[in-house]
């Protein structure tokens, strides 16, 4: 593990480029586009589940009204006891928050896009210079001591 951290520390002399990079596209992704675009998908899913037993209680309610069973009030009161405790916890997004979501994704997506492109085209402009690394130049280290 001490070596792998040695060589990295030799390889990449100027570091705080390769972390600006990396920050830059998943500090963002990590903290402004994954949480609510999870939390959309999580509270759609609970919705849907919300709708399958909506539909379950639609056909329980038909099959109870169209058998001639004298038992059906009974079954009828016993359905809706579930119907109540099947759809607790269901969450209700409203529209606002949605929007709010959707603006913190942008503003993520925009900032990280933002921060790989300056470190991109400083690189590519040659503002943030690598120098080989020492195992790479054995005569660098000559030079410096003359």
């Amino acid at each position: 593990m001490m070596l792998s951290v040695i060589f990295v520390g030799l390889s990449v002399p100027k570091f705080g480029i390769v972390l600006t990079l990396v920050g830059g596209t998943t500090i963002a992704a990590n903290t402004f586009i994954l949480p609510p675009l999870f939390y959309m998908l999580l509270s759609k899913k609970k919705s849907s589940d919300k709708d399958r037993v909506r539909n379950e209680i639609h056909l329980k309610f038909t099959e109870i009204s169209t058998s001639n069973n004298s038992n059906g009030s009974e079954e009828i009161a016993q359905l809706s006891n579930t119907s109540s405790e099947s759809t607790e916890g269901v969450m209700h997004t409203s529209i606002l928050i949605k929007v709010l979501l959707c603006f913190l994704m942008t503003i993520g997506a925009v900032g990280g896009i933002t921060s790989s492109y300056f470190v991109i085209r400083s690189l590519a402009n040659g503002l943030s210079t690598f120098t080989a690394p020492c195992y790479v130049n054995w005569t660098a280290g000559n030079t410096l001591l003359t």
